[in-house]
């Protein structure tokens, strides 16, 4: 299922459409409650960023061979853990600034899970 945020809450993401399903994205996943409202189309809804105030950005580095050889470096051993602020999050086809100072800066990013529950000891 593809979800999205949208100016005015959040819905699911089927073909061309938005079908409107609360106010709030990380209130459905934390309770599972949901409301279905009339399709909208996609490109009539503007896409804001998915969690607008997420509790914390967990990332891994240097996640496959490829990557850590395209930088020049040798895959690492155990995993390369590194946060961002919460401010660090764009929606589609917002503008991501870079600061003058930055050095090194790196362009990817393929995944990001929610998790809108308390969570201990989480596993793949």
């Amino acid at each position: 299922m593809r979800l999205a945020s949208f100016e005015g809450g959040f819905g699911r993401v089927e073909g061309d459409a938005l079908i409107p399903k609360g106010e709030s994205l990380v209130d459905y996943l934390r309770t599972g409650e949901t409301s279905e409202g009339k399709p909208l189309a996609l490109k009539d809804v503007s896409l804001i960023v998915p969690v607008p105030s997420p509790g914390k950005i967990i990332c891994v580095g240097l996640n496959y061979i490829d990557h850590a050889a395209e930088s020049g470096m040798d895959a690492p051993t155990t995993p390369v853990i590194f946060t961002k602020f919460a401010n660090s999050v764009v929606g589609p086809d917002e503008t991501v600034f870079v600061p003058p100072a930055a050095r090194n800066v790196d362009y990817e990013g393929e995944l990001g899970v929610v998790i809108g529950r308390r969570a201990r000891d989480v596993h793949t």
